[in-house]
């Protein structure tokens, strides 16, 4: 969100938010709740612990007893009662995470509706929408059935377990805030002879942006991993525009022909100073 929403529209998203969490089928048990404690009590706790940028879950269980932290949790989250951590994680991590799609469609809808795109409006083209992995969980003892692995082949070295996430959202040079997207799980897939990745996570986020935005123009921006033919013919084909980074190293013909069409006075560049004094520039 632009930095300049005051308190009373972040409430409003923390309401729609709720209202979602409310939807979600509670795990646990067929009557939607264990004891004193709902499912939307520790979805919008999970939330409270990123949104008020606690250090950790267990930094945030220490606290969880002060009043300060209680009324905080009930009025601006609607938690009536907050869970322990190891209960919290235990909960959540039984919760598929498709379910938590209607989130992120619906506060982009609220965006939409006020009109707060316009805040990220940077190329005609489209939005800039990065396009990014990060891991989320590692171990080399602790795993699920969901956990990529690596040297699992190897008998010399430990398997290591891991969690990926591949995120995108809409941002703007200038602008601190972003506008999140519905990531995508980087997780072993079912039937999968080898682990999932960034470029099976891409393809599986290009499907998702047509269904549920389909109007929505965006200009996709990549590191190296992605600038590979296949990948970016996929991009194409989705109707979204791209710019992707490329090492000289991995990219020698595509150096060889810029550098001829150099020497011919082809290349054009671009220079841009922006307010800081620092240059830009590109080919």
């Amino acid at each position: 969100m632009p930095a300049s929403l005051n308190r009373s529209v972040t409430q409003q998203l923390l309401d729609l938010v709720f209202e979602k969490a409310q939807e979600i089928p509670d795990p646990r048990s067929s009557n939607g709740r264990t004891g004193d404690i709902t499912l939307a009590d520790i979805i919008m706790y999970a939330l409270a612990v990123f949104h008020l940028k606690h250090s950790s879950l267990l930094s945030s269980d220490d606290k969880r007893q002060q009043p300060t932290v209680q009324s905080n949790a009930r009025d601006l989250y609607h938690v009536e009662h907050i869970p322990c951590d190891s209960y919290l994680r235990a909960v959540i991590d039984r919760i598929p995470t498709e379910h938590f799609r209607s989130f992120f469609t619906a506060c982009f809808a609220y965006c939409q509706r006020h009109r707060w795109l316009k805040h990220y409006q940077y190329f005609k083209e489209g939005y800039l929408a990065p396009v990014d992995a990060t891991q989320t969980f590692t171990s080399n003892k602790i795993h699920c059935q969901n956990c990529c692995t690596k040297n699992a082949d190897d008998p010399k070295k430990a398997t290591i377990y891991y969690h990926q996430l591949s995120a995108i959202c809409l941002v703007k040079p200038g602008v601190k805030t972003v506008l999140p997207l519905m990531p995508e799980p980087i997780t072993q897939q079912v039937d999968a002879s080898k682990n999932d990745c960034e470029v099976r996570a891409l393809e599986r986020i290009l499907q998702d942006l047509r269904r549920e935005h389909c109007h929505l123009k965006l200009i996709l921006n990549f590191d190296d991993l992605y600038s590979k033919g296949p990948t970016l013919k996929k991009v194409l084909s989705h109707g979204y525009h791209f710019i992707a980074v490329a090492k000289p190293s991995d990219h020698e013909a595509l150096v060889e022909v810029l550098d001829d069409l150099d020497k011919q006075g082809k290349v054009q560049r671009f220079t841009y100073t922006d307010k800081k004094g620092y240059r830009h520039g590109c080919n």
